[in-house]
């Protein structure tokens, strides 16, 4: 149950995906450029009934989500994934 903190300097998607599979807990401000989805609750399916990949999750417009914002307020972004290859799980707020 070790808590890492990480920065800008040190975020790297493996890092945090390996501290999750350790079962402990990290704190990590994101880089701006990162991308953040969220499960499709329809994606398209092939007839054999895999999941089409570009289909499996929606990409968050992370720009009017913070417009939406009032100076000081926080918003939490449910079941979050981060990266664009490796989507990570996440708590995102």
């Amino acid at each position: 149950n070790d808590l890492c903190i990480r920065d800008l300097g040190y975020f790297h998607l493996k890092d945090l995906q390996y501290i999750q599979d350790k079962e402990a807990y990290y704190i990590s401000r994101i880089k701006s450029n990162t991308r953040i989805y969220q499960k499709n609750p329809n994606p398209d399916y092939f007839q054999d009934g895999r999941i089409k990949k570009g289909t499996e999750y929606i990409q968050i417009d992370m720009e009017t989500v913070m417009n939406s914002l009032q100076p000081g307020q926080t918003c939490e972004i449910a079941d979050a994934y981060v990266g664009m290859i490796d989507k990570v799980p996440a708590r995102v707020i």
